[in-house]
């Protein structure tokens, strides 16, 4: 069983370490990017490009610097996500959600 990713390792990338309620978990993340955005957006993660500009229960905003610093927002009741790159703005969840 593959360990859940938690919204709080957004927050431990940026200094925090204050769990949030409510968690996608890595399956519900995989289900949702492709492969290689999966793989991509998680080096994202590990290399600390990831930064939280706000959170709030069920909902996280952070702003990712690929290419260029994109604005995400993830909520988790109703699901939704969005990101400013140009792949995020047709609605796909892209490597900088992940």
């Amino acid at each position: 069983m593959k360990a859940p990713i938690r919204r709080v390792e957004f927050a431990r990338l940026s200094g925090h370490t204050r769990e949030m309620k409510d968690e996608w978990t890595r399956d519900e993340i995989e289900a949702l990017a492709d492969k290689r955005s999966f793989l991509r957006g998680s080096g994202y993660q590990r290399d600390g490009r990831v930064e939280i500009t706000k959170r709030s229960a069920g909902q996280i905003g952070a702003v990712v610097r690929g290419t260029m610093p994109y604005s995400v927002e993830l909520r988790r009741e109703p699901r939704m996500w969005s990101c400013n790159c140009p792949v995020g703005e047709d609605s796909i969840f892209c490597k900088h959600c992940v």
